[in-house]
C-alpha cells in the first residue's frame, strides 16, 4: 500500500465528496449509471487509488479502481458486441492506431525487461494503458449526446474542484488531500 501524506480524513471526504457529486451531475442524463461510473473514476481516481486499493489473496496484484474501470469497460463493450449491436462503418480516427502501436510498444518493453521486473509488475504496467484504450473505447460506442454534455461539465467542475484544492494547498496546508510529498513552487511556497 502507498504511503498516504497528510490527514487520511480527507482523503476519505473527498472519495465520498467526489462520489456524491458524479451521482449528482449523473442524474441528469439518459444513461445514468454509465456516467456515473466514469464521473467517479474522473473526480476520485487518483485519490480513491491511494485509499481504496486492496488485496485479493489469490491474485498477484492489488484491486483498484483502475482495474475496476478495466473490469467495467470490458463488460460494456462485451454487452455491446455481443449483444448484437451493428458496427459502424465509419473511418476511425488517425490516432486510434497510435494507441495500438503505444501499447504494443509496452509489451514488447515490459517482455524484453521481463528478467528485472517483479511478476506483480508485468501485469501492473500495460494495464494502465489498457484502462485508456478499453475506456476510450467504451465512451466511444456508448455514449450519447446528452452523456456527453454531461461528462464535458463533470470535467469542467472538475477543474474547479483542483484549482481550489491547489490554492488550499499552495496557500493553507500543503498536505491537503496530497497524495505524495509536497514540491516546492516558489519561495517558501509548497504545491
Amino acid at each position: 500500500m502507498h504511503e498516504v501524506v497528510g490527514a487520511t480524513w480527507q482523503f476519505y471526504a473527498y472519495v465520498v465528496f467526489a462520489v456524491l457529486l458524479a451521482g449528482w451531475i449523473s442524474r441528469k442524463t439518459d444513461k445514468k449509471f454509465f456516467s456515473f461510473v466514469i464521473l467517479s473514476w474522473l473526480f476520485a481516481g487518483p485519490v480513491a487509488e491511494r485509499v481504496l486499493t486492496g488485496k485479493l489473496g489469490f491474485l498477484p496484484f492489488d484491486i483498484n479502481p483502475d482495474r475496476l474501470l478495466l473490469l467495467f469497460s470490458g463488460v460494456m463493450l462485451s454487452m455491446h458486441y455481443l449483444g448484437g449491436a451493428r458496427r459502424n462503418r465509419v473511418r476511425a480516427p488517425g490516432f486510434e492506431k497510435y494507441m495500438f502501436i503505444y501499447i504494443l510498444l509496452v509489451l514488447l518493453a515490459v517482455l524484453i525487461n521481463r528478467n528485472y521486473l517483479p511478476a506483480k509488475w508485468l501485469i501492473a504496467i500495460p494495464l494502465e494503458p489498457l484502462v485508456f484504450v478499453a475506456l476510450y473505447f467504451t465512451i466511444k460506442v456508448h455514449t450519447t449526446r446528452p452523456m456527453l454534455e454531461v461528462l464535458l461539465k463533470g470535467v469542467v467542475v472538475f477543474a474547479v474542484i483542483n484549482s481550489v484544492v491547489a490554492i488550499v494547498q499552495l496557500f493553507v496546508d500543503p498536505g491537503f488531500i496530497r497524495i505524495e510529498e509536497a514540491r516546492r513552487a516558489f519561495g517558501s511556497y509548497y504545491r
